[in-house]
């Protein structure tokens, strides 16, 4: 089999998407009414766009308050890129965090969103981190996509867990279920999401099949981060005759 696609795989995903917008547009009875200005923001539109941004700067600038007693604490190792867990309250970490030589620890994704939703406190150095000093250190320098399209699938209702293959990360994403969810015994993940900025290239083919060919199976989806904005496509796989 082949994972295809109807672009070239080297193309950069803002070209591939406007390509096939345009050729909807074009194929469509209103093409004739597209001009110069048929994908450009319309003032409403940037205006909306403005507003989110004006808000996403308020929320991380304004104070987040929270019951000290109620927190969970974690240390910050700047060397591993990891939030080691100190302090373990609430029911979370059914879901949140691994196991390594007996201590639980959090990817830097995880850590943020649990700072974001004030059930942890992280310590840098002896003192707290402020959730803006956090999403700096440690989401920006490492892959800020990776968190955007975390904290979404998060915010949707998923349990979401990161895992690396061949140094590229990649997410694995349960819907919720009534049952208790293990994290030793995960089972296959209902996605495996690959992340990508809207001006990346495609991935190779021969990256595909490795991504699409790992186990446990599951359908293969590709994030497609545009600035705030996340959208998701299935990537097929095609017999070839």
């Amino acid at each position: 089999y082949a994972l295809t696609m109807s672009t070239s795989m080297r193309q950069p995903f803002c070209e591939a998407l406007a390509t096939t917008a345009l050729g909807a547009a074009q194929n469509s009875p209103a093409a004739s009414k597209i001009g110069p200005k048929g994908f450009s923001l319309e003032d409403g539109e940037n205006q909306l766009l403005q507003t989110f941004l004006s808000d996403e700067h308020g929320r991380l600038a304004s104070q987040h308050v929270t019951i000290q007693r109620s927190l969970s604490r974690g240390l910050w190792l700047s060397h591993e890129k990891v939030v080691e867990v100190t302090t373990q309250k609430g029911v979370c970490w059914a879901t949140h965090g691994y196991m390594s030589n007996g201590k639980l620890f959090l990817t830097p994704e995880e850590a943020v969103f649990l700072m974001e939703s004030g059930t942890l406190e992280v310590f840098s150095a002896g003192l707290p981190m402020s959730i803006h000093q956090a999403y700096h250190t440690l989401v920006k320098p490492h892959n800020l996509q990776l968190y955007q399209v975390y904290a979404f699938l998060k915010r949707a209702g998923y349990i979401v867990h990161k895992k690396t293959y061949s140094d590229v990360s990649i997410l694995e994403a349960w819907r919720c279920r009534k049952f208790p969810f293990r994290k030793s015994h995960l089972g296959a993940p209902d996605y495996r999401l690959l992340i990508a900025s809207i001006s990346d290239p495609f991935p190779t083919n021969t990256g595909l099949h490795q991504w699409a060919g790992l186990t446990p199976p599951a359908p293969l989806w590709c994030a497609v981060v545009d600035g705030s904005n996340v959208a998701f496509y299935t990537l097929q796989c095609t017999e070839m005759v």
